[in-house]
């Protein structure tokens, strides 16, 4: 079974208890795979859309032939695949109602 979680923007989690998305990023550390988009996006929204993007077009055909003849860019599709699960099992600790 698929476990859900409520991501909403403009503080609308917060009288729950809950981190805002910018407290949500703060939570993220200095050890996140991708902390070039961290330094460079200030809301934890736009990275959870940079890495969807990033994994979507390395999942298609042109994406697999680059990443399998550039070490480069399969290397940073790893920590892309390492960061997005790192704030999704965030985002279902803090945003999360059983």
């Amino acid at each position: 079974m698929k476990k859900i979680a409520l991501f909403l923007g403009a503080g609308a989690s917060v009288p729950y208890g809950m981190p805002t998305t910018k407290g949500l990023m703060e939570k993220l550390g200095g050890n996140f795979p991708r902390q070039d988009l961290l330094d460079k996006y200030p809301d934890i929204e736009h990275v959870v859309q940079i890495l969807d993007q990033e994994v979507k077009i390395a999942d298609t055909k042109a994406g697999k032939h680059h990443c399998g003849i550039n070490e480069a860019l399969n290397k940073n599709l790893g920590k892309t695949i390492r960061a997005k699960k790192t704030v999704e099992k965030l985002i279902r600790r803090h945003y999360h109602w059983e």
